[in-house]
């Protein structure tokens, strides 16, 4: 292959893949959220991440941008597992509406390991206290 078609290959792969980095959108704790269609959103990690992250990313998403209710719930579809955006990463992947035939019982955990698994998005956002003191009509307390 010549220099020159190379150049314009290697161009071509790094424009699409800033391309796919830039359709994320960045939430207050700095986690990228991508939507995946079908009404699924990614959560992407980060080091040290955890479920509060998880949770606090995807509230932040649905508040501020998909502007939902705060009584909206948020549902885990695909459990923590390799990212479909970004291969090499973690990532957990979420619902307005829980999968089909998938546990919706409620619990005291804040897991991301069960499609199903939900919380209130004003629930989830508790867990950005830091990040977003004072961005939201209703107290943080």
């Amino acid at each position: 292959m010549k220099t020159g078609v190379k150049t314009l290959v290697l161009a071509t792969i790094s424009v699409s893949v800033l391309a796919q980095q830039a359709m994320a959108w960045r939430a207050s704790n700095h986690h990228d959220v991508y939507p995946l269609g079908g009404g699924v959103y990614e959560v992407v990690s980060e080091p040290g991440s955890g479920p509060v992250q998880f949770w606090c990313a995807i509230a932040d998403y649905a508040l501020r941008q998909d502007r939902v209710a705060a009584n909206q719930r948020i549902y885990v579809h695909t459990p923590a597992g390799p990212s479909v955006r970004k291969p090499g990463y973690k990532a957990v992947q979420f619902a307005y509406v829980a999968p089909a035939g998938s546990d919706t019982s409620k619990s005291w955990s804040i897991s991301v390991d069960r499609p199903g698994k939900n919380l209130l998005a004003a629930a989830a956002v508790q867990y950005c206290r830091d990040e977003l003191e004072g961005e939201y009509e209703w107290e943080l307390n």
